[in-house]
């Protein structure tokens, strides 16, 4: 507001703003006092490592989205000791099981709805504390200016250039810090910004018309004009207006409404943009998500594929040591080289979808303050901010492709160790190497019953090697429908019995999705090889 009322004060084609008026000015709002999710006032704060900051009310709800469960009484303990100047840290060790469980398996525990970054750690802090809070975390003395999404930071220029100045850390992302913010407090009265102002007081002047306002002389417009304060909106010119221009004949034939009929029609247009922002980033969301889903299939489907290389390593141990050994270092470069390539997607994908987001929650802290001249003064930018955010995120979602999901490259059946040694490689196709595998069946049965469990030995895939034989897994959807049934009721979770349907004979292990600890992969059945035949 400071920088607008000076570039007024030196437009001399404009009336200068008396210092009265100028005075009932308040001060540009501060988001840091807002929830960055629900916009509202901050009453409780709680701040993630990526330096968003939610209410209460946003953290139970994002973490109950999340299924991590956090106790209301924790974070209004937490909330108290923010307030007595205590800042606390709420960790995976403060929650339940379920949380306990997925710290044990190095799993993220909240996903930040405006970032899209998965943090295991949340920090009580006091509110007022944060709004007044701009000194830079590096050097706690200049303002901040910018956030380096790598480093969780916000910096001033000169901690900036000092900490990415290093050819490691020149790649981080860093955004500017939006200071710029609306007017809060109680209305403010604004000089009408018409061009023909001057005459039409002049004139109403010398009618004796403004007496309402203790002048009765054309001698004292210069100095009167600027407190006849503005009522109405001219949508065709986009500018505050007084009743005397209103019933001028400039505006006669133009679209003039009040103030308060013009913040609500342009505060209805900016949340339909908002709303589309919002949904857009939802399904940037559901992308990021399928990302992270294939992150945690290759990696199952890496350990799967570890375990079948080590087992035909140990069948064939003295004569390819060294083969093997190169082929284990190829499927960990193949995982990075996969993990590299998903990394960069998200990253972009958390760009756009925290750039979209900081503007959509900007934009509703300005539309909650509900300053209608500021407002209005400054919707145009706002709006256009929106919309060329909205066209960045048409073209993102247009362009970029949905994520793939392959298998790893797998050895397969061996007949003759010597003969094939040099051709065992791995590929990059469903198709296992052919040199590692059972013998080919026609079908494996129950060997009590004959029961028909899989059509074609070539599914099953040996994961272990027991005391009484090996155990094979397979992909559910591979074995006859009507040949098992799996025990939701026996066993773990994570280890429940595969009984055969005929006979009831135990065939082998499986594991519930949503167990906690998965002893055996989900998806899967492993069955032992001594109960087939």
């Amino acid at each position: 507001m400071s920088r607008l009322t000076s570039s007024k004060l030196s437009d001399s084609s404009r009336p200068v703003l008396p210092s009265s008026i100028a005075a009932t000015v308040v001060q540009q709002l501060n988001e840091r006092s807002y929830c960055d999710f629900c916009c509202k006032p901050l009453t409780t704060a709680f701040e993630l490592n990526c330096n968003h900051c939610y209410c209460g009310e946003c953290i139970l709800a994002i973490s109950q989205q999340e299924s991590v469960d956090i106790p209301a009484d924790l974070l209004r303990e937490a909330a108290e000791q923010a307030y007595q100047g205590q800042n606390v840290q709420i960790t995976s060790q403060n929650l339940s099981a379920m949380s306990m469980t997925q710290q044990a398996n190095q799993l993220p525990e909240i996903s930040c709805p405006l970032c899209l970054r998965q943090l295991a750690t949340l920090t009580a802090v006091n509110p007022q504390k944060r709004a007044s809070s701009r000194l830079c975390q590096e050097c706690n003395q200049n303002e901040r200016t910018l956030r380096c999404s790598s480093c969780s930071c916000e910096l001033c220029d000169e901690c900036d250039k000092k900490i990415h100045g290093f050819s490691t850390m020149k790649m981080h992302q860093r955004t500017p810090i939006a200071n710029a913010g609306n007017v809060t407090g109680q209305l403010i009265q604004m000089p009408c910004s018409a061009q023909c102002h001057k005459i039409v007081v002049s004139a109403a002047l010398l009618k004796g018309e403004t007496n309402s306002y203790g002048v009765s002389h054309p001698l004292y417009v210069e100095a009167t004009s600027c407190n006849v304060s503005a009522e109405y909106f001219c949508m065709d010119d986009r500018q505050l207006i007084c009743k005397f221009c209103k019933s001028s004949e400039f505006y006669k034939n133009k679209k003039i409404i009040t103030i308060q009929d013009a913040v609500e029609q342009k505060v209805r247009e900016l949340r339909e943009e908002t709303d589309k922002c919002r949904q857009l980033t939802g399904e940037l969301r559901q992308l990021m998500f399928k990302y992270q889903e294939c992150d945690r299939l290759d990696e199952n489907l890496y350990e799967i594929a570890v375990a079948e290389l080590r087992t035909t390593r140990d069948v064939i141990l003295s004569l390819v040591q060294q083969k093997f050994d190169k082929m284990e270092t190829e499927l960990e470069t193949t995982l990075n080289r996969r993990t590299e390539i998903n990394k960069t997607a998200q990253t972009s994908l958390s760009s756009v979808v925290e750039k979209m987001m900081n503007s959509v929650s900007s934009a509703e802290k300005h539309m909650l303050a509900r300053q209608p001249v500021v407002f209005l003064q400054e919707f145009q930018n706002l709006y256009l901010q929106i919309k060329a955010n909205l066209k960045n995120v048409l073209v993102d979602l247009e362009t970029r492709p949905e994520p793939r999901r392959s298998a790893f490259p797998r050895p397969e059946r061996i007949d003759d160790v010597k003969r094939v040694l040099e051709t065992i490689q791995l590929n990059e196709t469903q198709v296992i190497v052919e040199a590692v595998g059972l013998n080919v069946r026609q079908c494996v049965c129950c060997k009590d019953c004959g029961n028909v469990v899989v059509n074609g030995a070539g599914n099953l895939r040996q994961v272990a090697r027991k005391q009484k034989g090996c155990l094979f897994g397979l992909l559910l959807e591979s074995v006859e429908p009507d040949s098992i049934s799996l025990d939701t009721v026996k066993g773990q979770p994570g280890s429940r019995h595969v009984i055969c349907r005929k006979c009831g004979r135990e065939l082998g292990r499986w594991s519930q999705p949503d167990a906690p600890d998965k002893k055996f992969t989900p998806g899967y059945i492993f069955i032992s090889q001594n109960v087939v035949k």
